[in-house]
């Protein structure tokens, strides 16, 4: 059989440029540098589009982020992906670098990982199967699996941006802001559905203790009323008055070292209140209408705090405390 040169010379040039192609898409996808919270670059597009390729990694669903719609830039939500897959990963990145938990910086072993990852998957389709985790997926009609929403993490832009204003309003720094939701994105990039979590803890105690404790705050507030009315003059009772609010429940924050839980609401007028502090079992009312309720309407008083991540605490002021007098609605 006779093979003309003309016809060995193209399919040569075939071969090298396909082979040149997959070179540059895998040179493309290495990351060569380390990489941290703020930076930009074609290496954190290569960081994306690896962390794309899993669905427990994965940066978002939709819109910047995620699948074929990666950025330049290492924003939060990269974080915590990087954080996730640290985790994911742990015997091959933590442990290695001597840590015991992911802190979203991409180092040595980090990268190792994310370009062994990457190498592998170059012949592979895209989207893998995610490990056991409590975030679920969903199946669109033409049966294609999307990624897992992570239950902690809904809402997340309305939070971040609740965070910059209430504590910029308060006259934080930008640094001690950004400090603040650095730790609330390290507390909610776990796949552990924290909030179900909680609230299993809670549908725990006994029925017995919830209704005397708030029997009990029922009969005190009743007492302190009628006192109140007695011998406080009208001017100041009306400056003692609680502050009306109103609003669709975001995300409830639980704040391990104060014990109580921080709100982040999305709010009715007239009072605009959008971070309130809220002691577990309160309300006055039987009924456990937080935080299991979508929306709430009640009042608060000013002044209120959040602190966890001790013992260096993060120490996070909210607009007030919501008072016993509290409902909702579903």
């Amino acid at each position: 059989m006779r093979v003309s040169f003309p016809s060995l010379t193209v399919a040569f040039l075939v071969l090298s440029c396909g082979a040149l192609t997959s070179a540059q898409s895998s040179a493309s996808n290495t990351i060569t540098t380390n990489l941290s919270l703020g930076a930009r670059g074609t290496q954190v597009v290569a960081l994306q589009k690896i962390l794309n390729r899993n669905l427990d990694t994965r940066i978002a669903s939709t819109g910047p982020g995620s699948p074929g719609y990666e950025t330049d830039y290492f924003g939060l939500l990269t974080k915590a992906a990087v954080v996730r897959f640290q985790e994911k990963y742990a015997s091959e990145v933590l442990a290695l670098a001597g840590l015991f938990q992911g802190n979203g910086y991409v180092g040595f072993y980090t990268r190792t990982k994310l370009n062994a990852l990457s190498a592998l998957a170059t012949n592979t389709p895209p989207l893998l199967s995610p490990s056991t985790s409590s975030a679920s997926t969903t199946t669109t009609g033409s049966g294609q699996t999307t990624a897992p929403q992570n239950p902690n993490l809904k809402n997340l832009d309305k939070v971040l941006a609740t965070i910059d204003k209430v504590q910029g309003r308060q006259g934080l720094s930008a640094s001690a802001i950004t400090n603040i939701k650095e730790h609330v994105m390290k507390e909610l990039a776990t796949t552990t559905d924290l909030r179900a979590t909680f609230l299993k803890q809670l549908q725990n105690k006994s029925h017995q203790t919830i209704n005397k404790n708030q029997s009990v705050g029922g009969l005190l507030a009743t007492i302190e009323q009628a006192i109140k009315s007695l011998f406080t003059t009208e001017h100041a009772r009306a400056q003692e008055a609680a502050i009306p609010f109103g609003g669709a429940l975001l995300v409830p924050f639980f704040c391990e070292d104060s014990g109580n839980w921080w709100l982040t609401i999305e709010p009715l007028p007239p009072t605009y209140v959008t971070e309130l502090s809220y002691e577990p079992f309160s309300q006055a009312f039987l009924s456990y209408n937080i935080p299991y309720a979508e929306w709430l309407l009640g009042e608060y008083e000013p002044a209120g705090a959040c602190v966890f991540a001790c013992p260096d605490c993060i120490v996070v002021e909210t607009e007030g405390t919501i008072t016993p007098m509290v409902g909702s609605s579903p």
